[in-house]
């Protein structure tokens, strides 16, 4: 029977539950890549916030002198000053989840490893 998620992945994907054990004693493989991949692309998308960030600031230099007065100056820096409060956001979100799945794929490997090693002293009891 399958366990409940932990709280912080029920928030991410309510109402979904952990597979239960996989049937006919198939044996489950797993190993630190996809973490790995999953951290380098948050990675990757922390670094075109910070793009996207000095872009929206770029595209935004010499406006409010050339609309100094006007009501869509005014709108306009708010709209600006909106974007960069989410994009932020996501760039932390991205920064976090990064080292998160770095920390992941690091443990997997671990475990893998010492797993690996438990096996080995199994088989080397088994023949000596």
């Amino acid at each position: 029977m399958a366990k409940e998620l932990p709280e912080k992945w029920q928030q991410v994907a309510p109402g979904a539950a952990p597979a239960d054990p996989l049937p006919g004693g198939e044996v489950l493989q797993h190993s630190a890549g996809p973490w790995t991949i999953a951290a380098l692309v948050a990675s990757d998308l922390q670094v075109s916030m910070d793009a996207g960030l000095a872009r929206l600031a770029s595209s935004h230099e010499g406006v409010a002198a050339g609309a100094r007065g006007l009501a869509t100056a005014i709108a306009l820096d708010g709209v600006k000053a909106s974007w960069e409060e989410r994009i932020k956001a996501v760039r932390g979100e991205c920064s976090g989840l990064s080292a998160i799945l770095k920390g992941v794929a690091q443990a997997q490997g671990e475990l893998d490893g010492a797993i690996g090693r438990q096996f080995r002293r199994i088989e080397h009891r088994k023949e000596g």
